[in-house]
């Protein structure tokens, strides 16, 4: 089938069954029949991503989230094995939660003073909310800590941060850095006021750019106050209003055509249009921003070169399927009406037999 093909590492590599539960989840929210609720203030389609360092006198403190929207929560519960009901056992949430935790780890870059490190984890946990349509949206947090050893204090410890974790993806992407007692930071390139709290508030102007800090530095500095902290303290702050980043929360979080779109009660002929008109425009709704690219997204699915070879083994699939089906299904259904325009005996019969699913189907329908 030609959802089912393709060796590499990414979405396009689960099982065929996760892979259907994934765009089934999708078209679940666009042809949903209840009553239509806000879409994710990020997007359906969103990862967004948190950071919060810590600087104590003998150790780093990083808080790491990720808040999945809807739709990348229905891949990751599908990896969860969870069941028909969207339930997953303690074991199935405790096994994925020490896998997601290693490849959470291993998309970050971290090194002090300039040689790379990897945090001790101490917890992780992960928590459902209600989101758009009755899908959940799943939040993933670790809570680690990094020892500053090797250096003399009197010239502190160079911290460089990257994350690489889902860089294509669109989202929110903070970066915190904060000192406490007894420990500050020096030439700081990331703000010290966390502004989504935790990814739990997001900007209600609508015109509002998401913070896009996938990088830091800082330098820790044993002794000082905590108001001593130099660098940019307030860079992603600005002026942004922010409100409850759940998906229930009121007319407050920011909409458009396409994200309403998405919780529309019927998949109509405008809801279709809209989604075709789309694919000729690079588009993120999270910064409501919009510009024609043509037949670009079109050629980059079919010259990228992850997925490239995936996708075009995906259309060679599908064509084919198309043309032998559409091909079976006119040579039976002039054959069959060859036959049926003649008489002969238990015709009537006969016919009632092949008649009979189609319009049981019509009827069920």
């Amino acid at each position: 089938m030609p959802l089912c093909h393709d060796p590499r590492p990414s979405w396009l590599s689960l099982p065929c069954r996760q892979r259907l539960l994934s765009l089934s989840g999708a078209l679940f929210l666009m042809c949903l029949g209840a009553k239509a609720v806000d879409a994710h203030p990020m997007g359906n389609f969103s990862i967004n991503h948190y950071a919060r360092f810590e600087a104590h006198p003998t150790e780093l403190h990083l808080r790491y989230i990720l808040d999945f929207a809807e739709i990348p929560t229905v891949t990751e519960r599908a990896l969860m094995h969870a069941d028909e009901s969207g339930k997953a056992s303690s074991a199935d949430r405790d096994a994925y939660l020490r896998r997601k935790s290693g490849e959470m780890l291993a998309g970050l870059s971290i090194t002090v003073n300039a040689r790379p490190t990897v945090p001790t984890v101490q917890t992780t946990q992960l928590a459902f909310q209600p989101g758009s349509g009755g899908l959940p949206i799943l939040r993933v947090i670790l809570d680690g800590t990094i020892a500053l050893s090797g250096a003399a204090p009197s010239l502190g410890w160079k911290i460089g941060y990257q994350d690489n974790n889902y860089a294509t993806r669109t989202g929110w992407k903070e970066v915190v850095a904060q000192g406490s007692e007894g420990a500050v930071l020096t030439a700081s390139s990331v703000p010290n006021i966390d502004v989504s709290r935790e990814l739990t508030r997001y900007p209600t102007d609508a015109g509002a750019v998401p913070p896009r800090l996938t990088e830091a530095t800082f330098t820790v500095q044993v002794g000082g106050e905590v108001g001593a902290n130099s660098g940019n303290a307030s860079a992603a702050a600005g002026s942004v209003q922010t409100t409850d980043g759940t998906p229930s929360g009121g007319d407050r979080s920011p909409r458009d055509a396409f994200t309403q779109a998405i919780t529309a009660q019927k998949l109509t002929g405008g809801v279709v249009a809209l989604s075709l008109g789309l694919s000729f425009f690079a588009y993120q709704s999270n910064q409501q921003s919009i510009r024609f690219v043509g037949l670009n997204n079109y050629i980059k699915v079919l010259t990228n070169e992850i997925a490239a070879g995936a996708n075009w083994s995906a259309l060679v699939n599908t064509g084919m399927f198309v043309v032998l089906t559409v091909s079976a299904q006119m040579v039976v259904g002039f054959l069959l009406a060859m036959l049926f325009a003649k008489q002969f005996p238990l015709r009537k019969y006969l016919l009632i037999l092949v008649l009979t699913p189609m319009m049981l189907s019509v009827v069920a329908s």
